[in-house]
């Protein structure tokens, strides 16, 4: 079973919440595939801006860049450089021949056994299908606090 796992992978301001989130949330999927090595093929994909580009960690392989921003298809008081989600999907599917696609924002933080428990849903007769979050509280912060995190 191939899975191709997609996130849009940016800069954000240090004063964002973001700021923090974002390298957990690329570590704990590095780790989860990882983890799922053997059992599910797993490819990790950044659907990126150019200018995003030196925030992919190499252990991701990149989609065609995105083009396109919320602003390009409607007016909004607050304009900010959010990509469609179209885009990152349609970057996606263009970029791989994996059997399932999956598409994460940038402060999920996966368990460990994210992709075994995707593939026993898969196995189960599931083709598509939602998996929520749960917070995490705010005194964490840190790549190396990912254990507790998940504990």
């Amino acid at each position: 079973m191939k899975i191709a796992h997609v996130i849009n992978i940016f800069t954000p301001d240090y004063r964002s919440d973001l700021f923090v989130a974002q390298p957990l949330t690329l570590e704990s999927m590095r780790a989860a595939a990882a983890f799922a090595a053997g059992q599910v093929d797993v490819t990790l994909f950044s659907a990126h801006f150019k200018d995003d580009e030196n925030q992919v960690p190499a252990y991701f392989s990149r989609t065609a860049l995105l083009t396109r921003t919320v602003g390009d298809v409607a007016t909004f008081a607050n304009t900010r450089k959010l990509p469609l989600i179209k885009d990152i999907l349609t970057a996606l599917f263009n970029a791989t021949d994996a059997d399932y696609l999956i598409y994460t924002n940038n402060d999920i933080i996966l368990q460990p056994a994210f992709y075994l428990a995707v593939k026993q849903l898969i196995d189960r007769g599931h083709d598509a299908f939602i998996i929520n979050r749960r917070r995490v509280p705010a005194i964490y912060s840190k790549v190396e606090e990912l254990p507790l995190i998940l504990a």
